[in-house]
């Protein structure tokens, strides 16, 4: 018994379905991936230069401003733009880590210590 094609079966190749049809700018739009990469590894790599004691905590300020801006900002916007090309992933990684330095400058700046640590400020002993 031989197989033959329906008419409703055609030869065309297979498509991409995507749920959400992507607007027309977003192909002009670069990758904005290596940026937010490249604002994880440099904040993350400051930060664990501070805490093996490699960069003074008189150099804190360079810590808390790539966090907050490099880290932070850049990251946040890169995820935002990932989400318009339609990149989950990216969106997810970069915004995920975009919010988690805001929060890291945020409790170092505004949360006393003896609350971060878990142990009385010195005067309290």
């Amino acid at each position: 018994m031989s197989q033959t094609a329906s008419p409703n079966q055609q030869d065309v190749p297979l498509r991409r379905v995507e749920l959400v049809e992507s607007p027309k700018w977003t192909s002009k739009m670069a990758n904005p991936v290596p940026c937010g990469v490249a604002g994880f590894a440099l904040t993350t790599f400051a930060l664990g230069l501070f805490t093996s004691g490699q960069i003074r905590a008189t150099n804190l300020a360079l810590v808390l401003g790539l966090a907050a801006f490099y880290g932070g900002l850049t990251q946040f916007i890169a995820g935002w733009f990932a989400v318009a090309r339609g990149d989950l992933f990216p969106a997810v990684f970069m915004t995920t880590y975009g919010a988690f330095w805001f929060s890291f400058v945020a409790l170092f700046l505004f949360v006393p210590r003896r609350f971060v640590l878990g142990v009385p400020a010195a005067g309290h002993i």
